[in-house]
């Protein structure tokens, strides 16, 4: 969980700088990250 956390967060980072208006597209970027992520760990947890 944190090495994909930190990676995420590298990848985050990345985006924003290369993005000019990194505000609006970081903040969709990290909800689509979530999301998978929430998506995921769902999926584990059912398949338990």
């Amino acid at each position: 969980m944190n090495k994909n956390a930190e990676r995420n967060l590298n990848i985050l980072r990345k985006l924003a700088k290369e993005l000019p208006f990194r505000k609006k597209f970081s903040r969709r970027i990290k909800r689509y990250i979530i999301s998978l992520d929430i998506r995921r760990y769902l999926k584990l947890f059912f398949d338990i």
